[in-house]
């Protein structure tokens, strides 16, 4: 109960009941409804009730809402479902692969960066490093055309990750120093500890260079403890180095 709460509310940020133009796409009812569905950690009837309100003919004749809900629902069953296996992410990436198409014909920026990014991450997990990253810039990409950045610092530090996975440590390094200017440009501080966090990881783990890597470590912790964060990986890390030296 506790992550289908919390995915609601990630979803909730990322969602708006009004299309672009100002258009209500759920009346308050219906969304209270589905809320109530969610608190109680019934998915599947949440799903079926915001599908509900878009028979066939409204699919053609308001198809930016439809995009709405889907976007909503893939949010919804992409928490739930990514870390199922395989056939849950195929199923998963084959729903979100048709969004994108719908978004690019709509030209909705914000759906576009949302859906590259479930894609991007479903890719990583199966192992489709490149891929990923591609979709993650798409991510970016789309967010910066339409001034959205809910998922911009995430698909930077999702493609730290895939770099760091293909062995190429220095690129890695690069693209964590531009999410971190980037964190930093937002005022981000859980993205910004974040991105020191996974400066001192790289250069510890990858590159061995501890030096370097206790210098981004104790920004990371220093950073946590100001600013009412989680140190613990923090401290783990520094213990680790350490170690080392």
């Amino acid at each position: 109960l506790i992550l289908l709460l919390n995915f609601k509310s990630d979803s909730l940020n990322a969602f708006s009941m009004q299309d672009r133009q100002g258009k209500i796409v759920l009346s308050d009812s219906l969304w209270a409804l589905t809320e109530q569905h969610l608190d109680k950690g019934e998915l599947g009837e949440a799903v079926s009730l915001l599908y509900s309100e878009f028979d066939e003919e409204r699919k053609s004749s308001d198809p930016e809402s439809y995009l709405m809900i889907r976007n909503l629902v893939d949010s919804l069953t992409f928490r739930k479902d990514t870390y199922g296996g395989k056939i849950s992410q195929e199923t998963q990436l084959e729903r979100i692969a048709e969004s994108i198409l719908m978004a690019q014909e709509l030209g909705n920026k914000k759906i576009l960066a949302n859906e590259y990014y479930r894609q991007g991450v479903l890719l990583r997990l199966q192992g489709f490093s490149d891929s990923a990253i591609t979709s993650f810039k798409n991510s970016i990409k789309e967010g910066n055309a339409g001034n959205y950045h809910v998922f911009t610092l995430k698909s930077y530090y999702q493609i730290s990750v895939c770099l760091a996975r293909l062995g190429k440590f220095e690129a890695a390094v690069k693209l964590t120093t531009e999410y971190l200017d980037k964190a930093v440009e937002l005022n981000d501080k859980l993205q910004i500890q974040t991105a020191y966090e996974k400066l001192g990881n790289i250069h510890h783990y990858n590159l061995q260079d501890h030096e370097k890597a206790r210098e981004y470590t104790l920004k990371s912790l220093d950073l946590a403890l100001k600013s009412n964060l989680d140190p613990t990986y923090s401290y783990g890390t520094l213990g680790s180095v350490y170690a080392e030296m």
